[in-house]
């Protein structure tokens, strides 16, 4: 006996061009995961003391991304017409979550702003599509994104790609954890990072050096 219908909700609009992009993602590109553990004390207290300007622990790893996908830019590409494309802009790609679906604004030219900068644009970025806004100019370009589902206490998460992207970012919980330093137990801040990449571009090596990079930046927060 098939089960009773309650409600028939046409696929179209929004949800139809996520579900394209998602179905088309996942056929397309043989996806591997990485995930990182990161001590996050450092730069939640530099967020916390740039608090005045506005910034975030959200505008430092969006930074800390930016600087790293510069350093390997492989990760900063997509695969189209069997030519790997290595992008020179790096534009961070910012998911957020609307009642109608997912929308990703675009911050252009992430690695060359100071934190401020990428501040007052993802705020204004984040405010626009919230408001309505679905321009070109926010909504295109992305070369990599990030998505954070912390803020309902996932610890971590392998999220789909956004094709066709060579890689994106999920951030965890943070939260205090136990961590073992030279044989004693310590409560740190701390948080998962998982990395989901296209492995047609390459390989789990310099993925896993590319998401180390995003760590050491992260734990080491003042060189950003």
């Amino acid at each position: 006996m098939e089960p009773k219908i309650k409600e028939k909700i046409p696929v179209k609009g929004m949800r139809a061009t996520i579900a394209k992009r998602m179905g088309q993602s996942w056929k397309e590109s043989p996806r591997v995961a990485e995930v990182v553990l990161v001590d996050a004390g450092k730069a939640q207290k530099l967020a916390e003391e740039k608090k005045s300007a506005n910034v975030n622990f959200n505008d430092l790893l969006v930074k800390a991304t930016a600087l790293s996908l510069k350093m390997y830019p492989h990760m900063n590409s997509s695969l189209i017409n069997d030519e790997i494309l290595i992008f020179d802009d790096v534009n961070i790609g910012l998911a957020v979550a609307l009642d109608q679906g997912l929308i990703v604004p675009v911050i252009h030219g992430a690695d060359n702003l100071s934190l401020e900068d990428i501040s007052k644009k993802r705020k204004e970025i984040v405010e626009k599509v919230k408001g309505g806004a679905r321009s070109p100019d926010i909504l295109t370009g992305g070369t990599f994104t990030i998505t954070n589902l912390g803020g309902f206490g996932l610890e971590f998460f392998t999220p789909i790609l956004n094709y066709p992207q060579c890689g994106i970012l999920g951030v965890g919980a943070m939260k205090e954890r136990p961590v073992v330093v030279e044989g004693k137990i310590f409560a740190a801040l701390t948080l998962y990072l998982s990395l989901v990449f296209d492995h047609r571009i390459l390989d789990g090596a310099p993925a896993a050096r590319f998401l180390n990079q995003i760590k050491e930046f992260i734990e080491k927060p003042e060189v950003l």
